[in-house]
């Protein structure tokens, strides 16, 4: 098999290319078919930002005026619309709240959500040409943000979205992982992936890199005779919703299992919040199910008897 360089996988599949690729689509579309939506959008918020607002309110809006710029307003809309364009579908407000939590300059928590809500609403507007708007079905608790172009944000981004079609969970390393020194990076080459799972337990203190790079150095092959073998699901498919996962997680692990073939790989691993170690990975993961495990074989073993 044809050799690719691990920079080329990380290019090729990495989630973090997403943004940039997309960033640079919208961002050319606020200038031409968005234009109008963009620029109301860009009224609302300087109405919301300079509004006399009651108390409480008035000082978390204060906070976020002084850390907003013509230009942070931009890369808001910008992820607003990316948050939507990624998820394929009409994602939970909860969805685009995650996707722009870092604009919010608030140390309180709640205050974040609140303010990142209402800037959800601003964008959204009550105009026709409004790109999207927000709605709380009977059946679901949370309410969606469903959006109004689709066929128009299909067209427009349909080769970045073909692309991105690609890229989702990073795939293990074809070559060795990077040596280990901090906790910016758990050895990819071209991206820092934490070394310390979650949002909210990065940290600076020093952990046991040499247990790390012991693991990160061990070399895997898939069993070919378990992948002979159709994979099941990883839990019962017990709707239309479920059965649609499935397929479209096989979809991507195909391409996964296609790349790595009969050739030897790596698999990095990360630290919880308690010191528990994680394999990295989704598709390929020492420590997913049962078919997920027995597909995995040491390249280097000595028999057991």
């Amino acid at each position: 098999m044809k050799q690719i360089s691990q920079e080329l996988v990380e290019a090729l599949y990495s989630p973090s290319n997403r943004r940039a690729v997309l960033r640079s689509a919208i961002m050319h579309e606020m200038n031409h078919a968005f234009c109008n939506w963009f620029l109301r959008a860009h009224s609302r918020l300087h109405m919301y930002l300079n509004h006399n607002w009651w108390e409480s309110k008035q000082i978390r809006i204060n906070e976020l005026k002084a850390s907003f710029t013509d230009k942070t307003a931009d890369d808001l809309f910008c992820e607003i619309i990316l948050a939507i364009v990624r998820s394929g579908r009409n994602p939970t407000i909860q969805t685009v709240l995650g996707h722009i939590v870092n604009f919010m300059p608030h140390e309180d928590k709640e205050d974040n959500l609140k303010t990142g809500a209402e800037l959800i609403a601003i964008a959204c507007g009550t105009q026709e040409d409004t790109l999207f708007r927000i709605v709380r079905p009977q059946h679901l608790e949370s309410p969606l943000i469903e959006c109004t172009r689709w066929d128009q944000l299909n067209r427009i981004f349909g080769d970045a979205l073909e692309w991105i079609e690609d890229t989702f969970f990073n795939p293990p390393l074809v070559e060795k992982p990077l040596h280990v020194k901090s906790n910016k990076n758990c050895g990819y080459h071209t991206i820092d992936v934490p070394l310390v799972l979650g949002n909210e337990t990065m940290h600076d203190m020093p952990l046991d890199y040499e247990v790390i790079n012991l693991l990160n150095s061990w070399q895997w092959v898939l069993d070919e005779h378990v992948m002979a073998e159709e994979e099941p699901p990883a839990a019962p498919i017990e709707s239309l919703e479920d059965e649609r996962n499935h397929k479209q997680h096989m979809k991507q692990a195909d391409k996964i299992y296609n790349l790595l073939g009969d050739r030897t790989f790596y698999m990095t691993w990360q630290f919880d919040s308690r010191g528990r170690m994680y394999s990295h990975g989704h598709h390929v993961n020492l420590q997913s199910h049962e078919y997920k495990k027995a597909m995995l074989n040491f390249n280097n073993y000595e028999v057991l008897t």
